[in-house]
């Protein structure tokens, strides 16, 4: 597979960390309970994305551009009746299939396929970090390439990576990091130990789980985007 080198300046304004509040939910972070579950829709394409909950887009849910999301939200684990559309459209794009358990909490992904089709990721977040900790994955959006992540707390160094191999369209499993102010990511081509991008000045919060999206390029540009979600 042909690797590529991403330009580090252009990366790291697009990162974004969207904010956990919860509707519809019996207390913060606490996932669903008896038959429902907790979502979040996150749009990774570069078309604006509308998020139908029983045929009808309501609040918050509208026109969700790149690297937007919506707040978390309660569904029927057994018949979530979720369906996503062009904004403003009438016609569900197809590919979505969901499978939640009761309890369950997720983040759903919308990214495009190699050919931009839209296609549909979903995530479960059933990742506890270790105390004092918090957790993070990464997910490739790109369409191409395979990477290996590294972590480092502020002035560390990179040596051990905490996932590898993250091909396109997949995710890697949960890893902890250590909290605080001034942490570094680093992205590589997979195998390589040269750095692709290095991400600086991240803060991680003690007990919370996020989700890195290597995202594809802007339209224009050859660059691939990052951004940060947050989990329910």
């Amino acid at each position: 597979m042909k690797t590529r080198v991403l330009t580090i300046a252009a990366l790291i304004p697009m990162l974004a960390v969207a904010a956990c509040d919860t509707v519809e939910m019996n207390g913060p972070g606490t996932g669903g309970t008896n038959n429902t579950a907790t979502v979040r829709f996150v749009n990774a394409t570069g078309t604006g994305l509308d998020l139908a909950q029983n045929g009808s887009v309501g609040t918050g849910m509208g026109n969700i551009v790149y690297g937007g999301s919506t707040s978390c939200f309660t569904v029927n684990s057994s018949s979530p009746n979720l369906s996503v559309r062009n904004a403003g459209g009438t016609t569900t794009i197809s590919g979505l299939t969901t499978n939640f358990q009761p309890g369950g909490t997720y983040t759903v992904l919308a990214y495009p396929s190699a050919s931009g089709a839209t296609q549909f990721a979903v995530l479960p977040n059933t990742f506890t970090p270790t105390s004092g900790q918090a957790g993070l994955r990464v997910f490739n959006a790109t369409g191409s390439g395979s990477y290996d992540i590294y972590t480092a707390a502020s002035g560390g160094s990179f040596v051990t990576p905490s996932a590898t191999a993250v091909n396109s369209g997949t995710a890697s499993s949960f890893f902890n990091v250590a909290p605080g102010t001034g942490a570094q990511l680093r992205i590589s081509n997979a195998g390589t130990t040269t750095s692709a991008l290095t991400l600086n000045n991240l803060t991680w919060t003690p007990g919370q789980t996020q989700t890195l999206i290597i995202a594809p390029p802007a339209t224009g540009s050859t660059t691939p985007r990052t951004f940060l979600v947050s989990g329910c």
